[in-house]
C-alpha cells in the first residue's frame, strides 16, 4: 500500500502528480482565507521557508473546516503532495491519518478538486445502489485483491452503491500496468469489471495478449486518464474509496451508511 511521509518544511514528501488543468469546487468546501491560513502556517515552527513559498506562490495550502473541532491542511510542492490537521485551539500539529472511532470517518482535507478529470478517469461503474461512490484501484495489489475476494463485502457494495472504478497501477508492482491495460481492452463495463476479478484471482490473461501500437496507445491513454482521476482525488493508497462529494471514507463507513 502507498504511504506518504508529512514534512512540513523544506521537500515535502510525496510522489503523486497534481494534474487538474482547471478547478471545479464542490459544494461543500470551504477554504480559509489567504491571511487565514498565514495565520496557521505561522504556528509551525521552523517554517519561515514554507511561509516565503505559500507568499511567492512556489508551494499551494489549502485549509478547510473539516468539522467543529479540527483544519485540514494540504500542502502541495510541484508534484508532491501532503495532510495534517491541527485542532482549531491550535495547540497542535497533527500528521497522519485521524478517525473518528464513533463514526469510522477519516477525517480528510483535500485541495479543489478538478471533478472533469475524475468523471473522465473512471473506467468502468457497477452496482445497483443509488449512492455513488469511487473506488482507487490496482489490479496488483494484495490488498485489493482480499477486499474483492470478500464476497460478503463485495455483495453489500454491488446492492448500495453505484461504483465508480479508477484503475492506478502502482510503479512498485510489476505487472500492474499490463494488467490494467487488459482491464481496459475490456469492450464493454460488463467485460472490464470481469476482467478486473480475473487479475484478483490470479489470472495471467494479460501476459497472452499482444496489442498493435494503435490499440496500446489508445489503452495507455485511457489509463494516463484514469490516473489523472486518482491524483485529482489526492488518493493515498489502493484501494481507497471516495464519497460523491470526493471525501475519502473508510469501508466501515460505507458499510454503516449503506
Amino acid at each position: 500500500m502507498l504511504k506518504k511521509t508529512i514534512m512540513l518544511s523544506g521537500i515535502i514528501a510525496g510522489s503523486m502528480l497534481y494534474a487538474n488543468t482547471s478547478v471545479n469546487l464542490t459544494a461543500n468546501q470551504t477554504y480559509l482565507s489567504k491571511s487565514k491560513v498565514l495565520n496557521i502556517l505561522k504556528k509551525i515552527p521552523n517554517d519561515n521557508k514554507l511561509i516565503q513559498d505559500y507568499k511567492t506562490g512556489k508551494v499551494k495550502v489549502y485549509v478547510q473546516n473539516i468539522n467543529p473541532d479540527y483544519y485540514g491542511l494540504v500542502i502541495k510542492k510541484g508534484f508532491q503532495t501532503s495532510n495534517a490537521f491541527m485542532p482549531k485551539n491550535e495547540k497542535y500539529l497533527i500528521l497522519g491519518r485521524i478517525i473518528d472511532l464513533k463514526t469510522q470517518k477519516i477525517l480528510t482535507a483535500h485541495p479543489p478538486v478538478n471533478v472533469e478529470a475524475v468523471k473522465k478517469g473512471v473506467v468502468f461503474t457497477f452496482g445497483k445502489g443509488k449512492k455513488v461512490i469511487y473506488v482507487v484501484t490496482d489490479p496488483e495489489c494484495p490488498f485489493c485483491k482480499r477486499l474483492f475476494d470478500n464476497k460478503k463485502a463485495m455483495s453489500e457494495l454491488n446492492n448500495n452503491y453505484k461504483i465508480n472504478v479508477i484503475l492506478y497501477p502502482l510503479s512498485f508492482h510489476k505487472y500492474s500496468k499490463e494488467m490494467s491495460l487488459y482491464v481496459l481492452a475490456g469492450k464493454t463495463a460488463k467485460e472490464r469489471h470481469q476482467r478486473l476479478e480475473e487479475m484478483y484471482k490470479g489470472s495471467n490473461a494479460f501476459q497472452k495478449v499482444k496489442y498493435t501500437k494503435v490499440q496500446k496507445e489508445k489503452l495507455e491513454k485511457e489509463l494516463n486518464l484514469s490516473k489523472n482521476a486518482a491524483k485529482a482525488l489526492s488518493f493515498t493508497g489502493t484501494p481507497e474509496f471516495f464519497d460523491s462529494n470526493f471525501n475519502q471514507i473508510s469501508f466501515a463507513e460505507l458499510a454503516k451508511n449503506k
